[in-house]
């Protein structure tokens, strides 16, 4: 108790013995340190967020944060308010009580589209129709695969024409949002490359583009790092052979 007693007397003291500007940088850095324990307190009990819903309409979005509201679920807006953030342990539960009263399930829509029987839609709306609901039912098998959280597919169909030079093949872009904790393989993209081709009418793999929301294009830096060691081993050894027949030519003669 003396001790303790005697400690507190000498750090009066050594205050006492202080300037005011002495204090008044003391008193800053403690308020300093005091803020950033609690931030960094905050920091830690934070949970992670994943995706609820990507790609929503700002109707859906709004009926969703309502509903998210009542349940007192802390939820977040991203991308433009199109995409909706929950914290990752309670984000499958809450995507199936939100899609089974209805909310949410406008964000991507498949062929569920021509439920709705319209007589008066044009060829040109339909086409459009099936477009989007080609796109929708692609997104919604690749959402299914693990260390995918959401996902994006544009198609560019092919235009025909009769002049060569005005025709053009398809092509289609993927955009992922990744699981940070699971992330995606090089197997895993060379296979929505190739379900995305199969789907579409002479689209080629190769003219499938799958990037993730970073912007970094996966379907390039993945075939590098698989498939690229080989290509420059056929370059190594066709450089090699050709170098060993120059030789053996020049030998020769």
């Amino acid at each position: 108790m003396d001790g303790m007693r005697q400690a507190w007397q000498d750090l009066k003291d050594r205050l006492g013995a202080m300037t005011t500007n002495q204090r008044l940088v003391l008193g800053m850095v403690g308020v300093a340190l005091l803020i950033s324990a609690s931030v960094f307190g905050l920091w830690l009990g934070r949970e992670e967020q994943a995706v609820l819903f990507a790609d929503l309409t700002a109707e859906d979005a709004s009926k969703a944060l309502a509903e998210l509201t009542k349940r007192d679920v802390a939820a977040e807006l991203t991308n433009g308010g199109t995409t909706i953030m929950v914290p990752a342990s309670a984000v499958h539960r809450l995507r199936v009580d939100l899609l089974s009263e209805g909310i949410g399930s406008s964000g991507v829509v498949g062929y569920e589209i021509f439920d709705q029987r319209d007589w008066g839609i044009t060829p040109e709306e339909m086409e459009v129709r099936q477009l989007r609901a080609l796109q929708g039912e692609l997104t919604k098998t690749i959402e299914s695969l693990r260390g995918v959280e959401a996902a994006r597919v544009h198609l560019v169909m092919a235009r025909r024409s009769i002049f060569s030079s005005q025709s053009t093949e398809p092509t289609a872009s993927v955009v992922l949002t990744l699981n940070r904790r699971v992330g995606i393989t090089a197997a895993q993209v060379a296979g929505i490359r190739s379900l995305v081709a199969g789907g579409v009418e002479s689209l080629r793999p190769d003219h499938v583009t799958v990037i993730d929301n970073n912007g970094t294009v996966l379907s390039e830096s993945y075939a590098e790092g698989v498939a690229g060691a080989s290509d420059r081993q056929l370059e190594l050894k066709k450089e090699v052979e050709q170098h060993l027949a120059a030789k053996a030519q020049a030998t020769c003669s």
